[in-house]
């Protein structure tokens, strides 16, 4: 019996794609100059904030971020 182990680039890709199109059906019918957050789905007009720094990170508004991602955007950004 083999087992297979996932490629970790394919799931990376798989991920970003899957929240491209999840950000993507999120912004139907949003005003210009403003998102739509996939998680609480409220529409807010500053740029959506990705929870870390990898490529496949989500990104939400900053309500729906975990706490310790918003103490650390607070220092860093007031």
């Amino acid at each position: 019996m083999t087992t297979h182990i996932p490629d970790p680039l394919e799931l990376t890709e798989a991920r970003e794609e899957r929240l491209a199109w999840e950000w993507e059906e999120a912004q139907k019918d949003v005003p210009e100059g403003s998102y739509r957050c996939p998680y609480c789905k409220q529409i807010f007009s500053y740029e959506p904030i990705a929870v870390d720094g990898r490529p496949d990170s989500p990104v939400m508004c900053f309500g729906c971020l975990p706490q310790d991602v918003q103490q650390a955007y607070r220092k860093v950004f007031g």
